[in-house]
């Protein structure tokens, strides 16, 4: 009660009794990992969490939740498998399919993720994660499989970066690979930070600069459209746009 109703403080302090006396409580260890994760205790989270499956090895919602943080270590190919084992055990909710789906979209594995995405939207309630922008990156995923299938069509322009001298270098040292999308009006909407090379306490100079450059939208046919996109930005005033492929 006191975890939903967030006191963590409270809830941690039951459950540590609870495991005082029964360290075997799958769901108690499974608690106070998520208890971790709301304190941004990502390790201290994971090491619970890999409790509660070492006391209860079929048990889907734990691995969804190792799933959640495994992505938020930028860990993709874990956060695959971690998802991909909750669903073998029966796990069939949509949050579930969503992770499945980003985890694979940032391995570039776009026809399996439009696969989990579309799992997804089927899926019973709850769908908390089942979103406009889940729909969006679908699409996008969908588009760039349209994009890929006409390669050498001149019809299908890709995303060009506008040269904007207005937006000045971070003055942090390092480099960031950005995954998002690119909306019809030319604006990125970032979705993960795929890796970040940066010097202490300089990663978010790093993203706030390379988020400030400006696109102009992939179109076909001279209509703009959604778009899955990749950027880079390293501090020597040099913007580079990476993927070009969902």
């Amino acid at each position: 009660a006191d975890y939903l109703k967030g006191d963590y403080v409270s809830a941690k302090a039951e459950l540590q009794k609870v495991l005082a006396l029964k360290n075997d409580s799958a769901e108690s260890h499974l608690l106070l990992g998520m208890i971790s994760w709301q304190e941004q205790k990502i390790d201290e989270a994971m090491k619970s969490v890999n409790a509660a499956i070492q006391y209860q090895s079929n048990y889907p919602e734990a691995f969804y939740v190792l799933g959640k943080l495994h992505f938020e270590k930028r860990n993709w190919k874990k956060a695959e498998d971690a998802a991909s084992s909750a669903i073998s055990q029966g796990g069939k909710f949509a949050n579930l399919y969503a992770l499945l789906g980003d985890s694979l979209l940032l391995q570039f594995k776009a026809d399996e993720a439009e696969m989990a995405y579309e799992q997804a939207l089927k899926s019973p309630p709850p769908k908390s994660d089942v979103t406009e922008d889940l729909k969006e990156r679908l699409a996008a995923i969908k588009i760039g499989a349209e994009f890929k299938a006409h390669k050498n069509d001149p019809r299908y322009i890709r995303p060009s970066h506008i040269i904007d001298r207005g937006v000045k270098p971070s003055g942090a040292g390092g480099k960031v690979k950005i995954a998002g999308i690119l909306t019809e009006k030319g604006e990125f909407k970032p979705f993960a930070v795929v890796s970040v090379d940066a010097s202490a306490g300089k990663e978010e100079g790093l993203i706030k600069t390379a988020l400030a450059y400006r696109f102009t939208p992939a179109t076909i046919n001279g209509k703009p459209v959604t778009y899955w996109f990749m950027i880079g930005y390293e501090n020597s005033a040099e913007f580079h746009v990476l993927g070009r492929r969902p």
